[in-house]
């Protein structure tokens, strides 16, 4: 699962300016942390979804993604 999100989804999401890091899996639950412009974006839920399904269609894995939301340097 890291090796699919750090060289699958991770290039993607760089690709618009964001980032996401994998943090852990447990078999039914990832756990990731979205990054740089992902981190103030609207549209993180759909992010969400979008990873799942990707998961679901690329690894026949189904699992429920959780987002961690690193906030950036200057937000105290």
């Amino acid at each position: 699962m890291r090796q699919f999100v750090e060289e699958t989804i991770r290039p993607r999401i760089q690709f618009d300016g964001g980032d996401i890091r994998f943090v852990e899996y447990d078999g039914e639950q990832l756990v990731v942390s979205m990054e740089a412009d992902c981190s103030r974006c609207p549209a993180v839920g759909r992010i969400k979804t979008w990873l799942e399904k990707q998961i679901a269609s690329s690894l026949d894995i189904q699992c429920t993604v959780v987002q961690k939301l690193k906030k950036p340097y200057y937000w105290a």
